[in-house]
């Protein structure tokens, strides 16, 4: 999808994706829900993750998304040994700071 010459999406296309955020925001959790959160040794815990995209320095468009993925407690990569991913891509959606 163009960007409208660099100009941002549509009107209709960001109407479209805010009505969706506020869908997705009335399923928000906001408290504890498994008895491993309320433990302060987190055990039943068994994996933590993270997701970042990190911007191409001075370039809007192209970037550079990644994931992990360890075990708990022992932090090592799951399932595979480095128990991460990256991608390059091209960003064709406003990215929320």
């Amino acid at each position: 999808m163009a960007l409208e010459a660099a100009g941002g999406p549509p009107e209709e296309t960001l109407s479209l994706w805010k009505r969706e955020q506020a869908r997705l925001k009335a399923h928000v959790v906001d408290r504890d829900t498994e008895a491993w959160q309320r433990d302060p040794a987190f055990s039943g815990l068994q994996r933590v993750g993270g997701v970042d995209v990190s911007f191409v320095k001075g370039d809007s468009v192209r970037a550079c998304a990644s994931l992990v993925v360890l075990s708990f407690p022992e932090l090592e990569g799951w399932p595979c040994p480095e128990g991460r991913g990256a991608a390059q891509l091209t960003v064709t959606l406003p990215v929320a700071p």
